[in-house]
């Protein structure tokens, strides 16, 4: 059972951070003063929290394509038949994640505006937004923006935490000895050595699953930066935490007490078995009944981070409020503690909730607000199939003074049932007949129909924006399917400007600042499109950046990308008409850029990599008169016109 009394059965020399000498050490008072404190937070957030499990089990239920064996069993007596689930709401689901997922993943996903107008500041935008475009495709934080709309969805909020990484590896090189000895005639004067490279340096995302998620309850879900305190649970394993106290190059940085964890059993009593960890939990009980080395040591480690005055503590003299992070393995060890300084201001965590109200921690989900539904739709339909079932049984009423019933007890078909002797010629409907079942359930699929459209119009998934479009004729038009479709992703649209305003433009400054805070390499990149464009105007040509952090040190804004959303085909006609009318009148499309134009109806159309397409232009300097005497020759035209 865990507890904060942790006596370490042995003693390991660590060099703890600055100012706390050797009071993280387990065992200490200090220590066990932190950790009671901690715990109390987690308890708090918890005892909330956990009312909301059941009826998370039970959204997540009806997203599984299997039933639990044992229940199966047991309705089977009972019934007959086996327990159904409708994939209604899977069906919605996936039409809600499609819809953000399109609207999301455009290239780049991050947009970043300069705050400065000078040269430096336009150069450092263009490779700050391309090295991010970079990030998000290396660490495919399209999987976690997956994983994150569809918490939102099925438990009301959805969570993304940013961390650093950097990822290293030993490669073999070959160098010239230094002094190949006075005997080295005939012999290779080169030598092997290891060198350490950096294959990738960069953000990553990490979803933080719901069920291990304590906030402080005291703040809306959508308002996580105001939170005095929120933890989330890691499961990893010690082998992974050991590797990471070795790695790091400033012991004075890095984790601590990680050998310690050695004596514990590393489960933390804040994870929750819940349908989707069961096979976890299963897993890590297993290997904890273990005494063999070989096998993994599974360790749940708390990320804390709090709200503070240090001084209070007695983690330093200030008496300024700080955010601290503070790291405890298996509810019992302190394993990282320091205080979070990151440039963007920001607390390490964006949060999304579709269905927020501004008050709740844990808001009602779509998928909840539906499950009412979709369970009355299920039992209508199992009902029906063990109706049906029981009519297919063929239920026979049998005279046993007429039939010889061996015969009729003959499972084998094409079977022979012969009357007594006594039955001839009475007929044998007077003997035999199959007993009339009333199918009382023959009205379940009308309503199981009707509860599907309120589960669609609840959930704002519709047919129309699942794809499917209501013939008003021999075919639908592209101009009515447009429409329809355009009406009906309204509130899907909501959603995702929710969603935006909630977690993407924090996260996008969050990306940024951290690339500038974090990056230690220099790099050299060919860059494409709108960022080649920009590097070339200002480096006189060149499209291959270098660049390393210097470089990128600038003030910026960040943004969705949300211009790549598709138009309607009303809008894409408005524009083309728009295109026309400046193309025929090169006094008003002097004012205009229309390349741009082009490119912005382009994308609006779908074709995303419009850019590809551009000729290179050669720009040339020449004196002003030298330019106007052309001009007035007819020799070159203002770019506006072309």
């Amino acid at each position: 059972m865990s507890n904060s009394s942790y006596t370490p059965h042995k003693e390991y020399k660590y060099k703890y951070p600055k100012g706390l000498g050797n009071r993280l050490k387990p065992g200490s008072e200090f220590h066990g003063k932190l950790i009671t404190m901690l715990l109390e937070y987690s308890d708090m957030s918890q005892s909330h929290m956990s009312s909301r499990y059941p009826e998370w089990d039970a959204i997540n239920n009806t997203l599984t394509a299997y039933i639990p064996a044992d229940d199966v069993t047991s309705i089977r007596k009972s019934t007959g038949t086996s327990p159904l689930i409708v994939p209604v709401s899977y069906a919605q689901l996936q039409t809600l994640l499609t819809y953000m997922m399109s609207y999301f993943m455009n290239d780049p996903i991050f947009k970043y505006a300069p705050v400065g107008g000078d040269a430096h500041d336009r150069i450092g935008n263009a490779l700050l937004e391309h090295n991010v475009h970079l990030q998000t495709k290396k660490a495919k934080m399209g999987l976690n923006f997956h994983t994150f709309f569809r918490d939102s969805y099925s438990t009301g909020f959805g969570v993304m935490v940013p961390v650093w990484d950097v990822k290293k590896q030993l490669v073999i090189r070959t160098r010239q000895k230094k002094d190949p000895g006075l005997f080295s005639f005939g012999r290779p004067t080169t030598e092997e050595y290891e060198d350490e490279r950096i294959i990738y340096e960069g953000n990553k995302l990490y979803n933080v699953d719901p069920y291990t998620f304590f906030p402080d309850p005291n703040v809306s879900i959508s308002n996580i930066q105001d939170a005095e305190y929120y933890s989330y649970l890691e499961r990893t394993s010690y082998l992974a935490l050991q590797r990471m106290e070795d790695q790091e190059d400033d012991p004075s940085e890095s984790l601590f007490n990680v050998k310690y964890l050695r004596d514990i059993d590393g489960k933390s009593k804040y994870f929750y078995s819940s349908s989707r960890t069961k096979e976890k939990t299963d897993t890590s009980s297993q290997l904890a009944n273990t005494d063999s080395d070989t096998m993994v040591k599974i360790m749940d480690v708390m990320h804390y981070f709090v709200d503070l005055i240090p001084s209070e503590i007695g983690l330093s003299s200030s008496n300024d409020v700080a955010t601290w992070l503070f790291s405890v393995g298996g509810d019992q060890i302190i394993i990282d503690a320091h205080e979070v300084t990151f440039e963007h201001g920001l607390k390490p965590i964006v949060t999304g909730s579709p269905d927020m109200d501004g008050y709740s921690i844990s808001p009602t989900s779509r998928l909840e607000m539906m499950f009412p539904l979709q369970d009355t739709m299920d039992w209508l339909f199992t009902s029906h199939i063990a109706n049906v079932k029981k009519a297919l049984n063929d239920v026979m009423v049998v005279d046993p003074k007429k039939v010889y019933l061996q015969d009729l007890m003959n499972p084998k078909p094409g079977k022979l049932i012969r009357l007594k002797k006594s039955a001839w010629g009475e007929g044998v409907d007077k003997a035999i007949q199959q007993l009339k079942v009333t199918d009382v359930t023959g009205s379940h699929m009308r309503d199981t129909a009707v509860i599907t459209d309120m589960i669609k119009q609840a959930s704002a998934a519709s047919d129309v924006a699942s794809g499917n479009v209501e013939r008003t004729g021999e075919r639908v038009s592209a101009t009515e399917a447009s429409n329809a479709f355009q009406s009906s992703v309204g509130r899907i649209q909501k959603d995702a400007m929710l969603f935006s305003l909630q977690a993407f433009d924090d996260l996008g400054l969050m990306l940024g600042a951290n690339t500038i805070q974090f990056m230690s390499g220099s790099y050299r990149q060919q860059l494409t499109g709108d960022w080649a464009e920009i590097y070339a105007r200002e480096m006189g040509g060149d499209t291959v950046a270098r660049y390393n952090q210097e470089s990128l040190d600038i003030h910026f804004d960040s943004s969705v990308n949300d211009t790549n959303r598709l138009l309607s085909q009303g809008s894409i006609d408005a524009w083309n008409t728009l295109y026309g009318n400046l193309l025929s009148n090169p006094e008003v499309a002097q004012g205009f850029d229309m390349s741009k134009i082009f490119m912005h109806l382009a994308r609006s159309m779908g074709a995303n990599n419009v850019h590809e397409f551009i000729k290179n232009t050669q720009v040339q300097v020449q004196p002003n008169q030298q330019v106007a005497d052309q001009a007035q020759a007819g020799n070159i035209v203002p770019v506006g016109t072309v």
